[in-house]
């Protein structure tokens, strides 16, 4: 993908029925169109999908039509909470979904690797292994079969354990690894954008000054996003003013 001004969102965590996340939605479209050609969301757009027909459900109804109406081609990388999206069911909201991991070739030829970012928390086996088992060829089977309705409490019941077990893990199991980063960098890759981890951040391998790894800031909390132009990766606000990254960190 080249010759084009790229903008990335992550962590939306669109609600249903939520009216006023749909005005918020609006405006970063109308902001992004003002200075990208188009914008990828990095994971985690929904707070939850379940799967086929939810792209109909009718709590999502003001966050599709805003989505329908975007004046920027859009695209979507899966994320841990919505995973289960198609591509048909993007489609009729106006989304192209595009690999897990996406290759895109920034300013000065310089290629980024996109992503959701739960892959690099390789130290955390028990979310691996559910990551895993969640999304394999079975589980995606079973979800096409199940009555709507019964999805809808999983996935609660699901979101609330998740909520209840991120209280007592380690922090150091919910880092990006060095490992993991190497792994993608050895493929010709100059750095990665990824969320996921909410909170914004630059990582730089052990040893090294430069950083490879971005991690985007959770839209939901501040509405921020970032433009891919010029020098690197931008921090903006919902204000449209850019946003210092912090300081540079050293994953370990």
């Amino acid at each position: 993908m080249r010759g084009e001004v790229t903008a990335l969102a992550a962590d939306l965590h669109l609600a249903p029925g939520a009216g006023e996340e749909a005005i918020r939605l609006r405006s970063l479209l109308e902001a992004v169109s003002r200075r990208a050609s188009r914008l990828f969301f990095l994971g985690d757009l929904f707070d939850f999908w379940v799967g086929r027909n939810m792209e109909n459900w009718e709590p999502w109804a003001a966050a599709r039509e805003a989505l329908r109406s975007s004046p920027v081609p859009l695209y979507f990388l899966p994320g841990n909470r919505d995973y289960l999206a198609g591509p048909g069911q993007l489609e009729r909201m106006g989304i192209h979904l595009s690999p897990e991991e996406t290759l895109l070739e920034g300013p000065k030829g310089k290629r980024w690797l996109l992503l959701h970012g739960d892959q690099l928390c390789t130290r955390d086996l028990a979310y691996q292994r559910a990551r895993r088992f969640l999304r394999s060829f079975p589980v995606r089977g079973i979800t096409r079969v199940l009555p709507f309705g019964l999805k809808l409490r999983i996935a609660r019941a699901l979101r609330r354990r998740s909520a209840r077990s991120l209280v007592s893990r380690d922090p150091a199991c919910l880092a990006p690894t060095p490992e993991a980063l190497r792994t993608r960098l050895g493929r010709g890759v100059d750095g990665i954008l990824c969320g996921h981890l909410h909170q914004a951040g630059r990582f730089s391998l052990p040893g090294e000054e430069e950083p490879v790894l971005y991690v985007l800031p959770p839209w939901v909390e501040r509405g921020e996003w970032v433009l891919l132009e010029g020098e690197g990766p931008r921090r903006i606000g919902p204000g449209g003013g850019e946003i210092p990254w912090p300081p540079r960190e050293v994953l370990r």
